[in-house]
């Protein structure tokens, strides 16, 4: 798709962010990944539930396939899938859609990102990968840098797909231990550091 993606936007016009500049230092990093993390899990949650209710077959790769495969499913989901997708979302799109403004830019840039997951991962994937996309747009707009987005991205895929596969949800104290981290430590704690950084992260 990128060579595709690449001729499609071929002689657009690229625009520049006049947001303030943010170092891409590891408190900044770190705040950002908990801030998307949490509130990704808590976009798509009530979706995810609805999907399990009305059981609707979805495409996602699922923990077996995995742990069968975990040196090509660690290599596709933390360097091949960060590495290309933040380059055609972040570089190649959102460079074209920065003559809109940095707003308008950043969220076409996650609704352009969030819809091929519909087909990929399934409904309940759309409003996770919608928030993360807003995260990865946000932190390139403002560090004027593609290298973060694809370090959160890979981090984002570890959190929420290396970890959860390997989780032994079979057994009980785990799976409360996996409810209290990510769907209420994480979540929590993201909305804090989000009221708390709310300046910080003016556009």
């Amino acid at each position: 798709a990128l060579p595709v993606a690449y001729l499609t936007v071929l002689g657009m016009k690229t625009g520049l962010s006049n947001a303030p500049l943010m170092k891409p230092g590891v408190k900044n990093m770190a705040t950002i990944l908990i801030i998307q993390s949490g509130l990704s899990v808590w976009a798509m949650l009530p979706m995810s539930i609805l999907v399990k209710v009305l059981g609707i077959k979805t495409p996602a790769v699922t923990p077996e396939e995995i742990l069968a495969q975990p040196l090509f499913y660690c290599f596709l989901l933390l360097v091949f899938a960060p590495v290309m997708e933040e380059f055609m979302f972040r570089k190649i799109f959102l460079d074209r859609l920065m003559v809109l403004g940095n707003k308008p830019a950043i969220l076409l840039s996650a609704i352009l990102f969030a819809v091929p997951h519909l087909i990929s991962q399934g409904p309940a994937q759309v409003f996770y990968t919608f928030v993360l996309g807003l995260s990865f747009a946000f932190v390139t707009v403002r560090t004027r840098k593609l290298w973060p987005a694809i370090v959160l991205h890979s981090f984002s895929n570890l959190y929420c797909g290396i970890l959860v596969a390997v989780w032994p949800m079979d057994i009980p104290l785990f799976m409360l231990a996996y409810a209290a981290i990510y769907i209420l430590a994480v979540p929590v704690t993201a909305v804090v550091l989000a009221v708390l950084n709310r300046k910080k992260l003016m556009l």
